[in-house]
């Protein structure tokens, strides 16, 4: 028994590194697949890669249409808060587990500090069977929703005097960024500061040509189905930005979006020859499609 397990652990590192060479960070699940599965993992992986490559085009049902799995969605710059990345499980657990006097403070502790961040919290705890909690968590919405209209009203009245300011394009476009990220908007509403957010990244990029607005404006067309608009930021970001990887992916999601099997194929060759450097995420897009290119072609 002792050997067969020493024999089984060898065959899924060797497995594991010939896998890296040919997909990347996806040799990790193949690894765990393999090892927890003795045998029987090699034969599931082994039909799954032939199903796979019995298909000519790309199956674009792999990833959400709306933010396409292989590519980055920069938007403005940010650092992670780790401390509170580490306590979000806890804090939707209060609501649960704490007494009515923790959940009050919690949510006066929350109301002082980035409300914005904990909207999804609060909107639970705006059903809370304690009347108080509720109550707290009411006026805590009402309170972002109050100073995000302030906000968004202030900064219309001067982008309307001045669109080629960034001193009022990059905050208000951090304003509707975030109102949009919120929850506080219905369909209708979420699809008018849409169009807004797209219009001042347009002007934004007009006098500030980032790598990161072009992404913005690109990503904020596409959900909007704009598919000429986010062809021709493509385009002109493609132009002014050629020694890097992120043009060229960003018009491969176009062309992922679009279905468009030999736009993306020849975007992605366009990409291999290109002096761009690629980041590890880029890597392994290149590598998965590379390969999908010799299965479907």
């Amino acid at each position: 028994m002792h050997s067969f397990l020493v024999v089984h652990l060898l065959l899924c590192f060797i497995y594991a590194i010939f896998m890296y060479k040919k997909r990347g960070q996806q040799a990790v699940y193949c690894f765990v697949v393999v090892f927890l599965m003795p045998i029987a993992g090699f034969f599931f992986l082994f039909i799954l890669n032939m199903l796979k490559s019995s298909g000519r085009d790309i199956d674009f049902g792999i990833f959400n249409t709306d933010e396409a799995a292989f590519i980055p969605n920069i938007g403005f710059v940010k650092m992670v808060d780790y401390e509170r990345e580490v306590n979000i499980v806890p804090i939707e657990e209060a609501l649960l587990i704490n007494s009515d006097d923790v959940k009050r403070k919690l949510i006066i502790d929350i109301f002082k500090e980035d409300a914005v961040s904990y909207i999804d919290f609060l909107e639970k705890a705006l059903n809370n069977r304690d009347t108080e909690t509720s109550h707290y968590a009411a006026a805590a919405v009402s309170d972002i929703y109050r100073k995000f209209s302030l906000e968004l009203q202030s900064f219309s009245v001067k982008y309307e005097m001045d669109r080629s300011n960034t001193d009022v394009l990059i905050p208000y476009a951090k304003v509707l960024k975030g109102y949009l990220s919120s929850t506080l908007l219905d369909k209708k509403s979420q699809r008018k500061y849409k169009y807004a957010y797209s219009q001042v990244m347009a002007d934004l990029l007009l006098v500030n040509p980032k790598e990161e607005y072009f992404m913005e404006k690109i990503n904020c067309d596409i959900n909007l189905k704009e598919f000429d608009q986010a062809r021709h930021y493509c385009e002109t970001f493609l132009s002014m930005y050629r020694s890097i990887e992120a043009p060229y992916l960003m018009f491969l999601k176009y062309y992922y979006i679009m279905k468009d099997n030999s736009g993306f194929y020849k975007m992605l060759s366009d990409l291999k020859s290109s002096s761009a450097r690629f980041s590890n995420k880029g890597l392994s897009i290149v590598r998965h499609w590379s390969e999908c290119t010799y299965e479907y072609q």
